[in-house]
């Protein structure tokens, strides 16, 4: 396990003393992190709580086409209340990375960081939710296309033909199946390698100055060049460490839902779904509360990494800036 008191920031570590190295961390910070988290998980859970409350109003005051004259400004505020979540959890892993490089920040000192970078964290997020968007759509034609061929191309070989009225041997159909399921599976490594490849996307923005949504996707492609698999390997074990907590909100959130169901069973239908999807939101939220330092500390710990294993140690961070008119904190 690595020692975090040292002077000297850490150098390449294995899968094991990166998934330490984030438990440490998370722990020697847990208050400060679970404070900017919970500020995160509010900013998320206010758009939603408001949109329910003003449609149910709307609704008993019997003029529900108010909804659609609102939504333009309640989408508006949910950007603007999406970005003001994502600095929360810029700030938790910029605090794990100068922690690591060995020069502390404090909590304020990183919040205003995170802050001035809002517009930047907005747009990176959204761009390479773009990136997925359109890796999916081509991976869905792409299996439509290879799916097509291989069923013309084996029912070809076997002699049946495509018009006739005789359902191909049992044979063919298992033979096609395992033939899109393999293309399905490697769509899948394909979609994971990609994220690993993205696996630090928004960490240059909050470290390194100087830095665009462009050159942060890129400087996390370039870093993680020839770790995909290793990364991949990584998200694996944490996602394994999670489970158990998620496991926790996901009974609770379903015996919770129950509880809803019957205790209004007598309501109407509409208004009990509501009320049991937000209280799943707010259980996610909530379970959000925990796991985001988790996975922002992960982030911290991998960036350190592949810096050291790409450039060597050269973790020269960007100062903060003045703080903001308005502070959060």
């Amino acid at each position: 396990m690595p020692d975090l008191s040292k002077s000297a920031p850490l150098g390449p570590m294995t899968i094991g003393n990166v998934i330490s190295t984030t438990i440490i961390l998370y722990r020697t910070h847990w208050r400060d992190y679970l404070s900017l988290s919970l500020q995160s998980s509010a900013w998320i859970i206010l758009p939603l709580v408001i949109g329910i409350l003003g449609m149910v109003a709307l609704i008993a005051l019997e003029v529900p086409w108010l909804i659609f004259a609102g939504l333009p400004f309640w989408l508006g505020g949910f950007v603007y209340c999406w970005g003001r979540s994502l600095t929360y959890g810029g700030a938790i892993a910029r605090i794990g990375v100068c922690y690591l490089a060995d020069v502390p920040e404090s909590v304020q000192k990183a919040y205003r960081w995170a802050r001035s970078r809002l517009v930047a964290l907005m747009g990176v997020n959204f761009l390479l939710g773009l990136v997925f968007v359109a890796l999916y759509f081509a991976v869905l034609i792409g299996l439509g296309i290879i799916g097509f061929i291989l069923a013309f191309v084996v029912i070809a070989v076997a002699g049946v033909s495509l018009g006739s009225a005789a359902d191909p041997p049992i044979i063919l159909a298992i033979l096609i199946f395992l033939l899109f399921m393999a293309g399905f599976a490697i769509a899948m490594l394909l979609f994971f390698w990609v994220n690993a490849r993205f696996a630090i996307f928004d960490l240059p923005l909050m470290v390194e100055a100087k830095q665009d949504i462009a050159d942060s996707l890129k400087k996390s492609w370039q870093l993680t060049e020839g770790n995909a698999f290793r990364i991949m390997g990584i998200v694996a074990i944490a996602t394994l460490v999670t489970l158990p907590i998620m496991g926790i909100f996901q009974t609770i959130t379903f015996v919770l839902q129950v509880f809803v169901s019957l205790w209004l069973r007598t309501q109407d239908e509409a208004y009990t779904t509501g009320l049991s999807i937000l209280s799943g939101w707010l259980l996610g939220a909530v379970s959000s509360i925990f796991l985001l330092p988790l996975w922002q500390s992960l982030k911290a710990v991998l960036y350190c990494d592949l810096k050291s294993r790409q450039e060597g140690i050269d973790l020269t961070l960007a100062d903060a800036p003045r703080p903001p008119a308005r502070g959060d904190l």
